[in-house]
């Protein structure tokens, strides 16, 4: 026995051979599917998420404490959320940015619609990311 202490490691600061944490390479990650694309929920090992097949809108880019990209969905696209809350004679934030769900990554979405105006990257064939 040695009165050495176990030494530890700080993860969160491990550099990458880009000489970058991994934090900051997640920073630098775009969010490659638009704000208003209409998506489906998938398992990228293959199973079964989304059984009724739902469709929904991306409403919001978002980041986990790691820097991922991550995007909320909701049934309706903010434009949609905005205009119902004006014909409710609403104009409060908090009712324009309810109705969403977030933490989605690129590897459980799919895409099924780019929202109108939006060029599709070339190569991506409209199949998903």
């Amino acid at each position: 026995m040695t009165d050495e202490q176990p030494k530890a490691a700080l993860v969160y600061n491990i550099r990458t051979p880009s000489g970058k944490t991994w934090k900051e390479e997640n920073a630098e990650l775009p969010h490659r599917i638009p704000i208003g694309a209409l998506v489906e929920i998938q398992d990228p090992e293959g199973g079964v998420v989304n059984d009724a097949r739902a469709r929904l809108w991306v409403v919001e880019h978002t980041r986990d404490c790691d820097m991922t990209p991550l995007y909320s969905l909701g049934t309706k696209t903010r434009q949609m959320q905005w205009e119902d809350a004006k014909q409710r004679g609403s104009e409060i934030a908090h009712v324009y940015a309810m109705g969403f769900e977030g933490g989605y990554t690129e590897d459980n979405l799919k895409i099924i619609e780019y929202p109108d105006g939006f060029l599709m990257p070339q190569g991506d064939g409209g199949s998903g990311c």
